[in-house]
């Protein structure tokens, strides 16, 4: 047949000095070979559509495709409904209730099945009993893959092998000789280049699903899936993009890999992917296996905007309330074994940056492990420690239900460092901490950081190894802290102390000291200090109101200040209740102390105090205080002892 191309040229290029019976002739010529080769297509077309159904029957393709996959793989097909060939839109082959297993005959479970597999067709390679199908169109199909813990795959071409029978005199049974009848797998199979001879190179999948086993456990289940795997050859470029549904929502996985082929084979390979829904955005570009544990090696990025919608969309309801509500992590993601490792990992909970490393191991069997180092520009203690022990929210949540199963199902050893960071109405500055969980004990300590002037230790825990027995302890330590500071940070008002003193705490609780309300805490809490204020009393307008009155509220008494040497205060805390055992201030000119009970569930209190000179005449002045702070009532002791109507002497002279 004439080449068109030359014939073209001939004519475009034909000297004007050529006489016009030779240009004549050479057009002649490219006509003739252009409708040649139209009427040489329509041939083989009307060949290949009425000849070919009679040389390649029903019967004939499908015993050609399951021997061509089976050479080149070791998977067995079977085709339970019809297989025949199509010739719309294009030659093609269409195969109804197909299964596909695996390799192994032991595992009888299949990886493949669908109601229909439709495929264009080489037809001379079919002819020639090498099918190759170009594309691959998979409707309502479920696929299969399984991984042990060993790293193998039900996805790994290994050809089986023939039984050597017991008798190397006798021949194998009649049975065995039947399941085995399937043709041996040539050569070539046992050479990484045979996939080059794959007969498919692209899948296009409509409202199928994939269900993912590790060693015979369900992980993954995704259904509704539509998209597309295409992979040319061995030595070609893997590409995939799916629309899935997993657990009610959408999900987009695209990727791929340039080296497909040593992925297939157990080796490593580049490999690259993306993964879209509703709450998680995830990318991933480095290198990579499919073991198991699959090995990776490369950049990572995962980002949700709805951390709390991520739990409960994973199946983790425990942890749908945690208070993060957004996280984003960039890093150097790295396996080894069971063990990931997040390096140079730019973090950001909530708006929050932080960097470090981080180490999570996933042992098989084994309890989840996460150590390494975080350096934050902010910190929310509280936040965090609730993450593991979210509160339960509504009518009945305050901390009564809360889920402690993070001590049996972790392994935490954080060290943490923040320029700022905040427990409650308390901001710490300079903070390094470290957070534990081992063997049902978990603690966070904070060794060093800075409050109100003064430096403030602090370790909070929560030990179950006695259990039913839980317990949830505090210990503070502080230096000489400013109490002005600590008591704005409360809120409180009416007569406060201003001076600078040691606190020392130590209080527990039967569930988490973070989850547990007033009433839960139990302890003891003790107040040092040096000179200085009470605020908002005055002691010679106490002591004339004492002296003229039968009770009168402390506000009364508020515009003035009585300095002090000392303050010692010890309290014991026990079912919502302070009990004030000593608390008592030493001055130059009076000393003030107070015993009883405060019921801080409602701010109420209930004590009996004194004030007294320390001059040498005796001044003083016993009395009842009660009432809500801090509106709090004065009731003088001399007031219930002395007759209606009469008055002190003192408040005769008027002093």
């Amino acid at each position: 047949m004439f080449n068109i191309g030359i014939c073209v040229q001939m004519v475009t290029n034909h000297r004007q000095e050529g006489t016009p019976e030779r240009r004549a002739l050479i057009l002649t010529w490219a006509r003739r070979a252009f409708f040649g080769a139209i009427a040489f297509v329509l041939v083989v077309w009307v060949c290949v559509r009425l000849v070919l159904p009679i040389f390649l029957t029903d019967e004939v393709l499908h015993e050609k495709i399951e021997a061509a996959l089976y050479e080149n793989t070791g998977f067995r097909l079977e085709i339970a409904g019809e297989a025949k060939l199509i010739f719309s839109p294009l030659p093609g082959v269409q195969l109804n209730g197909v299964t596909v297993l695996p390799a192994d005959r032991a595992d009888k479970r299949p990886i493949l099945q669908a109601s229909r597999v439709s495929a264009m067709v080489d037809i001379v390679s079919t002819l020639l009993g090498s099918p190759s199908l170009s594309k691959v169109y998979l409707t309502d199909a479920q696929l299969r893959f399984s991984s042990n813990a060993s790293g193998h795959n039900n996805l790994e071409p290994q050809p089986p092998v023939k039984p050597v029978a017991a008798d190397a005199n006798e021949p194998p049974a009649a049975d065995a000789q039947q399941e085995n009848a399937a043709p041996s797998a040539p050569q070539q199979a046992q050479d990484p280049a045979y996939m080059n001879n794959f007969p498919v190179k692209e899948i296009v999948f409509t409202n199928s699903s994939l269900e993912v086993f590790e060693d015979g456990e369900l992980t993954i289940l995704l259904q509704n899936a539509n998209g597309n795997v295409r992979w040319p050859g061995m030595n070609e470029r893997l590409s995939l993009n799916i629309t899935t549904d997993y657990r009610g929502k959408t999900l987009t996985v695209r990727g791929g890999s340039s080296e497909a082929g040593k992925l297939v084979q157990g080796g490593l390979g580049q490999l690259a992917f993306t993964v879209r829904s509703d709450f998680l955005n995830a990318d991933f570009d480095g290198i990579g296996n499919l073991g198991n544990p699959a090995y990776l090696d490369g950049n990572f990025k995962l980002q949700s905007e709805a951390l709390p919608d991520l739990f409960e969309w994973l199946g983790d309801p425990v942890h749908a309330s945690v208070p993060i509500r957004s996280i984003e992590v960039t890093s150097k993601l790295k396996t080894s074994g069971s063990t990931l490792t997040l390096d140079g990992l730019q973090l950001t909970v909530d708006n929050v940056p932080a960097s470090g490393a981080i180490e999570i191991g996933l042992p098989p069997g084994g309890t989840p492990s996460l150590a390494g180092t975080l350096a934050f520009e902010t910190f929310d203690i509280y936040g965090f420690l609730s993450t593991f022990t979210p509160i339960p929210v509504g009518p009945g949540g305050e901390g009564k239900k809360v889920d402690t199963a993070f001590l049996r199902r972790l392994k935490l050893d954080l060290r943490l460092s923040a320029d700022k960071a905040s427990y409650g109405p308390f901001n710490l500055t300079g903070m390094a901490a470290s957070a534990r969980i081992e063997d049902r004990f978990a603690s966070f300590d904070i060794a060093a950081s800075r409050y109100a002037n003064s430096s403030v230790t602090a370790r909070l825990t929560l030990d179950e190894r006695n259990l039913p027995q839980r317990t949830g302890s505090l210990r503070l330590d502080t230096g000489k802290i400013d109490l002005g500071v600590v008591a704005k940070a409360l809120n409180l008002e009416g007569p406060l102390p201003e001076a600078k003193g040691n606190i020392s705490a130590e209080l527990s609780a039967n569930l988490p000291f973070w989850a547990a309300s007033a009433s839960d805490i139990s302890g003891m809490m003790e107040i040092k200090t040096g000179p200085g204020v009470l605020q908002n009393f005055d002691a010679r307008t106490f002591r004339t109101k004492a002296a003229r009155e039968d009770f009168f509220n402390i506000s009364d008494v508020s515009d003035g200040s009585m300095a002090f040497q000392s303050l010692n205060l010890n309290a014991q805390i026990k079912n919502g209740l302070v009990e004030l055992t000593t608390a008592e201030t030493t001055g130059q000119y009076n000393n003030l102390s107070l015993k009883g009970i405060i019921p801080y569930r409602n701010q109420s209190l209930a004590l009996t105090g004194t004030l007294s000179s320390t001059s040498d005449a005796p001044d003083n002045v016993y009395f009842f205080a009660g009432g809500a702070w801090p509106d709090i009532v004065i009731t003088p002791v001399s007031a219930m002892v002395r007759p209606a109507g009469s008055k002190s002497k003192t408040a005769e002279d008027g002093n």
